[in-house]
């Protein structure tokens, strides 16, 4: 093989390696920070302070409500000011704790937040709960069915017999 080549690999190689040691070392804030730069202001940087460990995820704002994704892989949607946006290293950025579901200020205190996805998903099982009627209605019914088809069957087996008792026995096999 070329020595140019060769050298070409091994650089590529060591670049590869130190790309994937800064990113353990950042807890993926390498790739989120670059998807943030590259939407030119559309998305925005969320640092979630969790209990283990703080990570980052990318987020956007639409309608006064900030949207993003957390770990568990379920939207947030938490109401947001002008003034909890700030600016760092070149991109728009904003605080979450997990713990009370709001937003950093500028003095690190926390505003309780209003998870909104939250509230709406308790809306739509509030207004779609089932009723409180007496669950062994259901089974009664269930049960009668049963005995109704039980009674079919037994009709049908014994008509089934007294029929072939009629047929001459030159038609049986």
């Amino acid at each position: 093989m070329h020595p140019i080549l060769e050298q070409m690999i091994y650089y590529f190689i060591v670049f590869i390696l130190a790309w994937f040691i800064v990113g353990l070392i950042m807890k993926g804030f390498m790739l989120s920070y670059i998807r943030v730069r590259l939407s030119f202001g559309r998305l925005i940087l969320v640092k979630v302070r969790a209990l283990p460990q703080d990570y980052y995820k990318v987020g956007k704002v639409e309608d006064g409500f900030l949207i993003f994704k957390d770990n568990s892989k379920v939207d947030k949607m938490i109401s947001i000011h002008r003034d909890q946006i700030y600016r760092c290293l070149g991109i728009n950025q904003v605080d979450f704790d997990s713990e009370t579901a709001g937003l950093g200020n500028y003095d690190f205190s926390v505003v309780e937040g209003y998870d909104a996805e939250k509230h709406s998903n308790l809306y739509t099982r509030a207004l779609y709960k089932p009723s409180l009627e007496d669950p062994t209605k259901d089974f009664k019914i269930v049960k009668l069915l049963l005995v109704i088809i039980i009674i079919v069957n037994i009709f049908l087996g014994v008509m089934i017999f007294v029929m072939s008792k009629k047929l001459p026995a030159a038609a049986t096999v």
